[in-house]
Parts: structure tokens; sequence; C-alpha cells
């Protein structure tokens, strides 16, 4: 049986495993969005999220797919 090297990290059990490898829904997203501060430090494109919450309508589902596309491993 292989026997991973020692590591001063603990590994994750099957249920946290489980817990990370689901995918981001669109709730999360939104949620994550609202819940930060409109007029905080802007992103590293220079928009505030109020921008991002104010156009929700217009921007909601580029933003959906470009947040998804983050968690996608490529294994190419």
């Amino acid at each position: 049986m292989y026997k991973p090297p020692f590591s001063i990290f603990s590994l994750l059990n099957t249920l946290d495993v489980v817990f990370l490898n689901k995918d981001v829904t669109n709730e999360e997203i939104t949620m994550a969005l609202f819940d930060m501060a409109p007029l905080k430090a802007p992103g590293s494109d220079g928009f505030h999220a109020f921008f991002f919450q104010n156009q929700w309508d217009v921007v909601g589902n580029v933003i959906y797919e470009w947040v998804k596309g983050i968690f996608v491993v490529s294994l190419e």
C-alpha cells in the first residue's frame, strides 16, 4: 500500500473532498458578490463591487461563467 511522505498538513477526510469537488452554484456567486461592501477597494480590473451589483442584470451571466471557469480543472 502506498504511504504518502510525511507532511505537516493533515489529510482531508472523504466528506471534505466531496464538498470541495462540488460545483459552485449561481446562488453562491450572487451571495458572495452582494455580501461585499460596495465601495471598498476596487478589484484588479479597477471596478468596485458596486459596479457589478448595480449592473447585475447586464453582467450577471458573464460573471457566473467566469467564476465557474476558474474552478474547471484541465487535465491537458
